[in-house]
């Protein structure tokens, strides 16, 4: 007997998800970003946690998931700030 850990991956990558949106709030510009080494770094390691969570998703699973509504794209509907300046 296998256990479809899929519920789990995707649960996961909601919370990577609302991390990394909590640790961009309040909008910074690139520039304020890059000034800040450990909040680069954190937010650098919640990106790779989450692509290593939708990796996991089986395959079969993340075709099912391409029919709701964005599926494997959701996750980049939530974009971080972008510095227009440069």
């Amino acid at each position: 007997m296998t256990v479809d850990r899929t519920p789990a991956h995707l649960s996961d990558m909601l919370r990577f998800v609302r991390e990394l949106r909590s640790l961009v709030a309040p909008p910074m510009t690139a520039q304020a970003f890059e000034a800040q080494r450990i909040l680069c770094l954190a937010v650098e390691k919640r990106f790779i946690n989450l692509g290593e969570a939708a990796y996991r998703v089986d395959a079969v699973r993340a075709q099912e998931l391409a029919g709701i509504r964005g599926g494997r794209s959701l996750v980049f509907a939530t974009s971080l700030p972008t510095d227009t300046s440069r």
